[in-house]
């Protein structure tokens, strides 16, 4: 995940419904991993494993707890955390997969953080241009896919424009 379980209070203080608040930084997640074909594995850390029952016999340098790991593999490719010892939400398939260690720059996991309160307080006035309170009066703007991707303004997504990848 984008931001460890653990990190979510340091980032976003006391969370009432933390779950929700995981669910929609996974939602980000594979947007920003979609978004810019990038898979942010730290170079050097591919390694080939066999993995069974959720657990690789071999980590990538440097892994712990809360990490997130990218496999890939002819039926399964994804991120998923890496947890005692075991890959969490990994079916439970014997496989040969190659594994390596995702890191998020820290501009990108700022850039989450926006997306995210974004979500909680501008998703609903999506599309407001301006507002007037006297003789009430709205002006919409045009939000065509020349000014928003993914459902998000481009101003609150260019943060992604130096991590964005060819697409192969």
């Amino acid at each position: 995940m984008i931001i460890k379980r653990e990190d979510i209070p340091k980032y976003l203080g006391d969370v009432a419904d933390i779950e929700a608040v995981i669910l929609q930084l996974r939602k980000i997640e594979t947007m920003i991993r979609a978004y810019t074909h990038n898979d942010f594995v730290a170079s050097g850390s591919w390694m080939t494993v066999s993995i069974e029952g959720g657990k690789p016999s071999a980590i990538p340098p440097l892994v712990e707890d809360g990490d997130t790991i990218l496999i890939r593999n002819k039926l399964l490719s994804g991120v998923f955390t890496y947890r005692d010892g075991k890959l969490d939400d990994l079916p439970g398939l014997p496989m040969e997969a190659r594994i390596g260690k995702v890191v998020y720059p820290e501009d990108v996991i700022q850039g989450a953080l926006s997306m995210l309160q974004w979500d909680n307080s501008m998703a609903k006035k999506q599309g407001i241009k301006s507002e007037s309170l006297s003789r009430y009066s709205v002006t919409y703007k045009d939000l065509s896919s020349g000014n928003s991707v993914m459902g998000y303004p481009l101003e609150v997504i260019s943060f992604l424009q130096p991590y964005m990848k060819a697409r192969t």
